[in-house]
């Protein structure tokens, strides 16, 4: 990712706090949409440990956070707001972190009906993660549109929250774990919550 679209970028640490943050893409309707990777990252991290709480706000990017784990590491984001961001939270490899108490208004974009999830707008997005707790979030679209779907274009396409490949071995080791989606308020959403992938154990 380049450096230049970058709020914050972080790697190999861990105890890093962030408290009443402003993130901001302020540029997003002369030059960079929403939709395009220019308009930015608020924090982008590659084996980081980190908070996030205390009233920060992620406003018109395109990606609000971006983290990606090798080893183990605690992530926690908590009472904060993400105002029409095109993807809210991404966590890939994630083990051992919790998203709670925050605000998400979702970017709303017309899109073919078989759109990839990963390009798609959503709010948060678990890919290969573990051991995580989303609760009492509130998602909802940004400026929802009115009018019905027409040809092959849904109006508001997007996915409030999303867990691809919980257990891709199928293997029991995780299945007895305190991954939790819990207590989460989602309205106005074409998809409120989808998992995609294994997630849970093969039976017998």
């Amino acid at each position: 990712v380049p450096t230049r679209i970058l709020h914050v970028r972080m790697s190999s640490v861990k105890g890093v706090s962030f408290n009443n943050c402003q993130f901001y893409n302020n540029d997003y309707i002369s030059d960079y949409p929403i939709n395009n990777m220019n308009s930015g990252y608020g924090i982008y991290s590659v084996d980081a440990g980190y908070t996030v709480m205390n009233h920060c706000s992620f406003n018109n990017l395109y990606y609000g956070i971006n983290s990606s784990n090798i080893t183990t590491q605690y992530i926690v984001i908590d009472n904060n707001k993400f105002n029409d961001n095109y993807h809210g939270i991404y966590w890939n490899s994630v083990n051992f972190g919790d998203i709670t108490n925050n605000f998400f208004t979702i970017y709303n974009e017309p899109l073919p009906q078989n759109t990839n999830s990963h390009l798609a707008p959503y709010g948060i997005f678990l890919d290969y993660c573990s051991h995580f707790e989303v609760e009492a979030n509130d998602l909802s679209v940004f400026n929802p549109i009115l009018q019905p779907p027409t040809g092959p274009y849904f109006y508001g396409f997007n996915w409030g929250i999303i867990v691809n490949q919980e257990n891709p071995h199928r293997t029991g080791q995780y299945c007895n774990l305190t991954d939790q989606i819990y207590r989460n308020n989602l309205h106005e959403l074409m998809i409120g919550c989808q998992a995609q992938g294994y997630n849970s154990q093969m039976p017998g």
